[in-house]
């Protein structure tokens, strides 16, 4: 998946894109039925998290890292995951706790996948903090 993940992104990117334009068709075609299923916090997070993702796909070539900066494009790229992780834990979780086993499911695994994430870390900064002592 290391090796792949420029390929995943974009891949996840294209997805949302088609989703983002299910949504607009949604929302222009059945304004009554969009704005009677759709709260304006899930609006807002849902504009973030699909800027964030134009963002990432944007950059996500050697030329954009370099135009960028390597340090000011792993601060986007780093950020924008996060805050994407944030976005379907909060919106998973939510139907979770409303009883959809599928979201039950679907919230264990980026707890899954955040625990990886936190010992990964972990392992990563063992060494540093003993060679310090």
């Amino acid at each position: 998946m290391l090796r792949n993940r420029r390929h995943l992104g974009v891949g996840f990117a294209v997805s949302h894109g088609l989703h983002g334009a299910g949504l607009l068709w949604f929302g222009f075609g059945f304004p009554a039925a969009f704005q009677a299923q759709v709260d304006s916090v899930t609006l807002l997070a849902g504009a973030v998290g699909f800027a964030f993702v134009a963002a990432l796909a944007a950059t996500s070539s050697d030329g954009a890292v370099k135009a960028l900066g390597v340090r000011r494009w792993r601060l986007l790229h780093r950020t924008g995951l996060w805050v994407l992780f944030a976005i379907f834990l909060a919106t998973t979780g939510g139907a979770a706790a409303g009883g959809s086993v599928l979201h039950r499911f679907t919230t264990a695994a980026l707890l899954a996948a955040l625990g990886l994430r936190v010992a990964a870390w972990a392992v990563r900064r063992r060494p540093r903090a003993a060679a310090a002592a």
